[in-house]
């Protein structure tokens, strides 16, 4: 496999999730994003943020929140990050209503990352 073949863009997506609702979400969201990208990964977390955390200070004051927090771990060939993106947006926001889910925005990160498979031979 060549080094350009190896490249993708790894998609990291958390959002706010009640743990009885994961296996669904889980469900909905995994199948529609594995149908266009082939597979997707899903972990489940804990997460904390500050109110005011989308602004820019050296310290946040305001209360801490703590929640459920479902990550999502997708990786895509570069060509394709924009797809993956609306796909996302689109998904979540058709899942926070089918599950009458809380959240207000979903948080994704793109990272550039290389691909690596292996076949592991059984000697059974």
């Amino acid at each position: 496999m060549s080094a350009e073949s190896k490249k993708r863009k790894r998609l990291l997506v958390c959002v706010s999730c009640p743990r009885a609702l994961e296996p669904a979400l889980a469900d909905y969201v995994g199948g529609e994003v594995t149908r266009l990208f082939g597979g997707v990964t899903f972990l489940t977390g804990l997460g904390f943020w500050s109110s005011d955390g989308a602004e820019f200070k050296n310290r946040y004051e305001s209360d801490i929140q703590k929640e459920n927090t479902m990550v999502m771990l997708l990786s895509v060939m570069p060509d394709r990050e924009e797809e993956a993106l609306r796909l996302i947006e689109k998904t979540f926001t058709a899942a926070k209503t089918k599950f009458a889910l809380s959240y207000q925005s979903i948080h994704v990160e793109s990272q550039d990352v290389t691909a690596n498979h292996f076949q592991i031979a059984c000697d059974n």
